[in-house]
């Protein structure tokens, strides 16, 4: 009986790991108070940049947005992400991170500089 009530735990977790995973497209709004030159994602903490090709040869001015598809099976080495880091690369050279960002469960950043934070919309 307990190995059944495990197989079944994995197989939950499984189904409920790749839901959370989905790609989807998520709308990314500058309010840094700078224009942004590049975006890059990264699976949390592992710094294993990707350019966000949505803005590749563009730049984000502040107060515009940018809808961006994320696809957790272009991430190395687990496919199966939910949390990642972004980092603006802004046209005067200097560059910000936010950490964290549930990209899933959300259908809108809002970018903020200072205190290096963020406003989800659903």
């Amino acid at each position: 009986m307990a190995e059944k009530i495990f197989i079944a735990a994995l197989i939950f977790f499984a189904v409920t790991s790749t839901a959370l995973a989905a790609s989807r497209d998520v709308k990314l709004v500058n309010e840094t108070g700078k224009t942004i030159a590049c975006l890059y994602l990264s699976t949390i903490a592992l710094e294993d940049w990707q350019e966000i090709s949505e803005l590749a040869g563009e730049v984000l001015r502040d107060e515009e947005s940018v809808d961006i598809y994320v696809d957790p099976a272009s991430f190395k080495p687990n496919p199966i992400v939910r949390y990642f880091d972004l980092r603006a690369e802004y046209d005067d050279g200097s560059a910000e991170i936010w950490g964290g960002l549930d990209l899933f469960n959300i259908a809108e950043v809002v970018l903020k500089r200072g205190e290096r934070s963020v406003t989800y919309e659903n």
